[in-house]
């Protein structure tokens, strides 16, 4: 048996008994290993026909670096982090080894696809342990349905009305250069301190409204409605600061709500760098919308 299934049952047996909490995070103390679902909750029953899952993404993340990330089902075992079979690849959304990384984001549904082929419900494992044997696991459950099942079951619109959508972006600023790329980016800043770099964050719409709101909103916000909601409880403020310098501004959590409607950003790394044109910001950036 290998040495970390013991933990592994404990995690399925606490997603059983609904001991894992509900923002879909395993391992997120501070300077641990954690993993997080994007776009779904890690309790959440993953269906699809055979062949038809698409794009189940998970975020690994590891500050002193993946010494080891193990994908695992009752048939297949994997350590993406130290196997020599570059073909796996390409079934978890990865170029190369996460070695060393200090953070990847998997997308299992190529994996799934592959292995998942005949109607029953499947268990997949990850495991990411660091270089100091710090670890952290999660388990999902995915069902693949007949096709017959498929074609009697009818979309429920409310359910889909309600969907989030989830977008992953990278906002660069270069002194007062525009922010980058301009098109996706509904935030702007300016630096208001030079030695934390702190920024104020603004919507690029000057009608538009943010809002400054907690990891817990982000963690536990699960449909449209919900999500409006807890926007709409917080209070409209003109700007937000910021200290980018040294991944300060990571788990800034900000609302900015238009015409068109909401969206949810979460800052997941923020990083700076000076040079002859000025300071310049980087902003990894989650949204939902």
């Amino acid at each position: 048996m290998h040495w970390w299934r013991p933990a592994l049952i404990i995690l399925i047996i606490a997603i059983a008994a609904g001991g894992l909490p509900a923002d879909g995070v395993a391992g997120d103390a501070s300077g641990e290993p954690r993993i997080t679902t994007q776009g779904f909750s890690i309790d959440a029953a993953l269906a699809a026909e055979a062949h038809r899952f698409d794009s189940i993404r998970v975020r690994v993340e590891a500050p002193s670096r993946i010494a080891k990330l193990v994908i695992s089902t009752d048939e297949h075992e994997i350590d993406l982090a130290n196997t020599q079979d570059r073909s796996v690849f390409a079934l978890v959304g990865l170029d190369q080894r996460p070695l060393h990384a200090y953070d990847v984001t998997l997308d299992l549904a190529p994996f799934m696809n592959k292995h998942f082929t005949t109607p029953a419900t499947y268990r997949l494992a990850v495991m990411v342990e660091d270089r100091g044997g710090a670890m952290a696991t999660a388990a999902l459950t995915a069902t693949v349905v007949s096709e017959e099942r498929s074609a009697v079951d009818t979309t429920d619109s409310e359910t889909v009305r309600q969907q989030i959508r989830e977008s992953e972006m990278t906002l660069t600023r270069a002194a007062a250069a525009d922010v980058t790329p301009a098109e996706k980016s509904p935030l702007t800043w300016i630096t208001r301190e030079p030695v934390d770099v702190t920024i104020r964050l603004r919507p690029v719409d000057t009608d538009a409204e943010i809002r400054q709101l907690d990891l817990e909103t982000w963690n536990r916000t699960r449909t449209r409605d919900d999500m409006a909601r807890r926007i709409s409880a917080a209070r409209p403020v003109p700007y937000v600061d910021v200290p980018a310098a040294r991944n300060a501004a990571a788990d800034t959590v900000l609302a900015i709500s238009d015409d068109s409607g909401d969206a949810l950003l979460r800052i997941t790394s923020s990083t700076t760098h000076l040079s002859q044109l000025g300071t310049t910001v980087t902003l990894a950036v989650l949204m939902r919308d």
